[in-house]
């Protein structure tokens, strides 16, 4: 029979918690004898935060994206007897990006390498030099080292004999 008092007692306090009563008040009354309060006392709820706007000191800035490159073409196919040719490089990235041009000795170009800003852009010219090749394909395998990577950039073309076509494949 304690224990049942026990937890009606609990859950009677319980509940006059929630309802605002004061139980010093009551604690020596039966629950018959208490009468049920006519109001309940207001609960307060602070007011809502707004949301902090973008940029709003309060909030700490993302980072920006790191620099990264692209090519406008990643795979040149020159015209046969065809030596030089150009491609455009591009930073997508939120920050400066340094990077150099990996090529074999067979490539030349004014611009090895350089830094490029947030979206700028830099026209890559470059020659071949057909006389350490044999007639036929001719593929150049170069990469544009940067920062976070690297970025290949595959050239071909065709050297053609002035006596006609010979294929050799080097």
């Amino acid at each position: 029979m304690f224990i049942p008092i026990l937890v009606f007692r609990t859950l009677f306090s319980l509940l006059a918690l929630i309802s605002g009563i004061d139980m010093s008040e009551i604690s020596d009354r039966t629950v018959d004898s208490v009468a049920a309060p006519t109001t309940v006392p207001p609960t307060t709820v602070p007011p809502a935060q707004p949301e902090p706007e973008v940029g709003d000191p309060a909030e700490p800035e993302a980072a920006p994206e790191h620099g990264k490159l692209s090519v406008s073409d990643g795979q040149i196919q020159l015209p046969a007897n065809t030596y030089s040719g150009s491609f455009e490089m591009t930073n997508t990235g939120g920050q400066p990006v340094d990077w150099e041009w990996i090529r074999g000795p067979e490539v030349h170009t004014a611009t090895p390498s350089g830094t490029l800003a947030p979206g700028e852009t830099v026209v890559v010219a470059f020659e071949i030099d057909p006389a350490g090749f044999a007639a036929g394909p001719t593929l150049s395998a170069t990469c544009m080292i940067h920062d976070d990577g690297a970025v290949d950039v595959w050239i071909t073309t065709t050297k053609v004999h002035v006596g006609g076509p010979k294929t050799i494949v080097s």
